[in-house]
């Protein structure tokens, strides 16, 4: 055991090791599960099916295991980049379809999918299903529906940030967006789940701790960060971090009126120009 282990142990005096180890991320692994993806309630896909204003189809993904995955197709006959969405903490492609609507609305298409455990999967949701699913993702639009990868822009929301940076660390893109986004899922999970400060890093399941700012140090893409000012759930700060973190060019917006998930009424316009202008600049 490391020094700095030792010293951590030994400084739990008065706290029952047991308790302490059965509440840790990496035994408690079903409750840290819960507390990541959150309880999932599915949506009805009635309205994509009926959509006659935007060109829209189902496809199915595969992984590199084999496993199916369901995904949404919005076109935009004329756009030349496709943006690819990976959703936040317990949604599935019902839940974004206003989101995926604004987003084409800014000259992209745009591909959403489900990780395991959302939509008609029957497996169990993890963070190394859902970054498998992620790149799997990626390789779909590249493979099959024949987009350039540096045509390809990723956008990470909420929970799905981490994935989003995970791919830009395997795949060559040719941007990073990230709304709602979070340093490290170690930090933000710290500060929703107070007791999860008395674990240090190394406590933490190594799949788990999606370092998005240690992976944005490293790009050398165009990088986006907007952020709602009253997001209640990931603190701006967040934001604010990984924009300073993040080589040149690179641009941080905080919508002023919105708090997590998609912008406010009041702020949609300001989004809608600052996402247009970014598209343009690739």
């Amino acid at each position: 055991m490391s020094t700095h282990k030792k010293h951590f142990l030994g400084s739990l005096a008065g706290v029952p090791a047991l308790l302490w180890l059965a509440l840790s991320p990496i035994v408690a692994r079903r409750i840290y599960r819960l507390s990541i993806f959150g309880k999932y309630r599915p949506g009805s896909l009635d309205v994509l099916r009926s959509m006659k204003d935007l060109s829209n189809r189902e496809v199915s993904i595969t992984t590199s295991g084999g496993k199916k995955l369901r995904g949404w197709f919005f076109h935009q006959p004329d756009a030349t980049r496709v943006l690819l969405y990976f959703a936040g903490r317990g949604s599935d492609i019902a839940s974004r379809v206003d989101h995926c609507r604004l987003l084409a609305s800014c000259g992209v298409s745009v591909l959403v999918f489900e990780y395991r455990g959302f939509g008609p999967s029957k497996e169990r949701a993890t963070v190394a299903r859902m970054l498998e699913d992620s790149v799997a993702a990626f390789d779909f639009l590249v493979r099959q529906e024949g987009w350039n990868p540096g045509d390809i822009v990723l956008y990470g929301e909420s929970l799905g940030s981490g994935a989003a940076c995970h791919v830009a660390s395997v795949r060559d893109a040719g941007a990073l967006i990230l709304q709602a986004g979070y340093s490290s899922l170690v930090s933000l999970m710290r500060e929703i789940v107070p007791f999860l400060w008395m674990y240090p890093k190394w406590v933490y399941p190594r799949t788990d701790r999606l370092d998005n700012t240690g992976i944005i140090r490293r790009l050398s893409i165009p990088f986006f960060a907007v952020h709602g000012a009253r997001d209640d759930i990931i603190d701006p700060h967040h934001a604010r971090d990984n924009f300073e973190n993040a080589p040149e060019p690179k641009k941080l917006v905080v919508l002023p009126n919105s708090t997590h998930r998609v912008p406010e009424p009041a702020d949609t316009d300001v989004f809608k120009q600052n996402m247009v202008d970014f598209l343009a600049s690739l």
